[in-house]
């Protein structure tokens, strides 16, 4: 064409090298600017999907080791619960103790009732109402499970059974999760069997010198209580070190796969700050 300007080969030669530092500097432009070598598939299509395939997996261990975090949390608010428990329970022991104290002092011996009956009120209000956390409560159900999954495997999972402390029926070491207490009825100034989460203490009042021996057997009563609570903190403990020592090693891998992708990607900066001085 009439147009066309007519190089030498030398100067076409020259021109294409300019052409080509061009390129050069604006990818190197690019890379400094992202900070990565491989930003998209026309950079080196081999180790773009690698990069993106380690990426993808560390961003699913990062969601699975939040998720592992806030299971550690629920656990340890279901020990809490657990932990007040005992307490209510050492109290009414020594309720228990106090009432043995003061037979023959009917008035000491109602304001010790209506103290025990407290007690298991706060304690019921504990367990049932308040060991909750964003809506699990492990503590009054064997029917409720709580499971953690742990990758995109869905047979990578812990699940953790719920725990029934309302049990109703004998308590014995053998039952593990359950616990339960007997009270003095007033009527006859006998044991009877109730379970916790509707106990209603006739009295201490019934207690006298011939039926001093229900009071004990009403404190070892919940000395097996306390067994039983001691039971069920250290399921949840298990299942905690469980949880933590998984969490330890997602964070681990998730780092393993990120150090991995930025060992593709990651632009070596002087090396590109070169290019554009060159």
């Amino acid at each position: 064409m009439a147009n066309d300007i007519a190089l030498s080969s030398a100067q076409r030669t020259t021109l294409l090298s300019l052409q080509q530092i061009e390129r050069d500097s604006a990818v190197a432009q690019r890379r400094l600017s992202f900070g990565e070598r491989i930003v998209d598939v026309t950079d080196g299509a081999t180790e773009f999907f690698e990069s993106r395939s380690l990426g993808e997996r560390a961003s699913l261990f990062a969601n699975a080791n939040e998720r592992v975090d806030q299971a550690i949390s629920a656990l340890n608010n279901q020990i809490t619960g657990l932990t007040a428990a005992r307490a209510y329970i050492q109290q009414a022991i020594g309720l228990t103790q106090a009432a043995e104290g003061a037979l023959g002092d009917e008035q000491a011996l109602v304001a010790i009732t209506v103290a025990y009956r407290e007690v298991f009120e706060q304690l019921h209000n504990v367990v049932t109402r308040d060991t909750e956390y964003n809506g699990l409560n492990l503590l009054i159900s064997t029917d409720r499970d709580f499971t953690v999954t742990f990758s995109d495997d869905s047979d990578s999972n812990l699940e953790v059974d719920g725990k029934n402390l309302y049990f109703v029926g004998a308590l014995t070491a053998s039952s593990g999760n359950l616990f339960s207490v007997d009270y003095l009825d007033a009527a006859n100034g006998s044991i009877t069997f109730t379970a916790i989460a509707s106990v209603d203490i006739a009295g201490f009042s019934a207690l006298s010198t011939s039926n001093v021996a229900q009071a004990a057997t009403i404190r070892a009563t919940l000395n097996n209580a306390l067994a039983q609570l001691e039971v069920n903190e250290r399921f949840f403990g298990n299942n905690i070190a469980i949880l933590q020592t998984r969490l330890e090693f997602g964070r681990n891998y998730q780092n393993d796969l990120q150090i991995g992708r930025d060992k593709i990607v990651i632009a070596d900066v002087n090396q590109e700050a070169a290019v554009l001085t060159t």
